[in-house]
């Protein structure tokens, strides 16, 4: 039997869905991993962002607060 052109199509086609399947279950198990990914980051960044101005205020006050100590001592 000879395949004609309809039936070749036909075949690519079955096998690029096959394939396009299989991508996209690939691809879905990443978008899951990096979405865990990017929000760790987010969270992390904002932590560190919270931390970071906590300690420039640390940092501030105790600048003020020696050098109000030296103008009083001078």
């Amino acid at each position: 039997m000879k395949n004609t052109s309809y039936q070749l199509l036909k075949d690519v086609h079955e096998v690029v869905a096959r394939i396009e399947d299989k991508v996209d279950k690939r691809f879905a198990a990443v978008e899951v991993r990096v979405n865990k990914v990017e929000d760790f980051q987010s969270n992390l960044t904002g932590k560190i962002t919270v931390l970071g101005g906590i300690m420039m205020l640390l940092v501030n006050f105790l600048w003020d607060f020696g050098r109000g100590l030296i103008k009083k001592i001078t």
